[in-house]
């Protein structure tokens, strides 16, 4: 079995049809979901979909919707006492501050997990 984390942007541009980059999302879900991959969020993800999309256009009820969508047909990676350790650990490796935080929380989750893979729109944001 292979195993993608899906990173916020993703599932913004997947619900949001007005977004640039709603098709390609869709397209890409299809390929991987063809592939057999597990798609993997964290709590954190949730929670920054809500944040962004609060502030669009979107309807409560919709996100409402689409969060028990994600929850359903992806594995939520949940934070241990060991995710959060990597994450100690991460911050002062690479010395993260300010907003930089969020993805090296999100890097200690896949890194915990052993997730080879993460679908992002940002990929700069996971480069180090």
């Amino acid at each position: 079995m292979k195993f993608v984390f899906i990173d916020t942007n993703i599932l913004v541009y997947l619900t949001y049809r007005e977004s640039k980059f709603h098709h390609l999302c869709l397209l890409k879900f299809s390929e991987l979901s063809l592939q057999d991959f597990v798609f993997y969020i964290a709590p954190q993800i949730i929670k920054e979909y809500g944040r962004l999309l609060t502030s669009s256009k979107m309807f409560y009820k919709e996100i409402q919707h689409n969060i028990s969508i994600f929850l359903s047909g992806m594995k939520l990676l949940e934070e241990t006492e060991s995710t959060i350790s990597e994450f100690v650990n991460l911050l002062h490796f690479y010395n993260v501050n300010g907003k930089s935080v969020y993805d090296c929380n999100i890097a200690a989750v896949i890194k915990d997990y052993r997730v080879k893979n993460i679908l992002t729109h940002n990929v700069q944001d996971f480069g180090r």
